[in-house]
């Protein structure tokens, strides 16, 4: 292993910064596809989305970049996929503790 430490912190922060990207699409296109009527609910499914992106996402990423040939394909399939289902589980969870929500 000879990369410097600058070199990995800043390979971390770069994919960091994919992952919350992704992350971010991933939430935004569960907020389109299954609209939630309590801001705050729809706020923590969001939330968790993301920092399901940013932890769980390395783990995908690091299965998915074998088959693409630009790694960055990875860390953005792999955020968007995990921010997606976290807020999905989270909906499920919130729904399951607190009651559906209203229509």
């Amino acid at each position: 292993m000879d990369e410097s430490v600058g070199t990995i912190l800043k390979d971390i922060a770069s994919n960091l910064k994919i992952l919350i990207l992704a992350g971010l699409f991933g939430a935004f296109t569960r907020a389109l596809v299954a609209p939630e009527k309590r801001w705050k609910r729809r706020l923590g499914q969001g939330a968790i989305g993301v920092l399901t992106a940013i932890f769980i996402g390395p783990i995908l990423a690091g299965f998915l970049g074998g088959y693409v040939q630009k790694e960055v394909y990875a860390w953005l399939a792999a955020g968007y996929v995990c921010a997606f289902g976290g807020e999905t589980i989270m909906s499920a969870i919130q729904n399951k503790i607190l009651g559906e929500a209203k229509k």
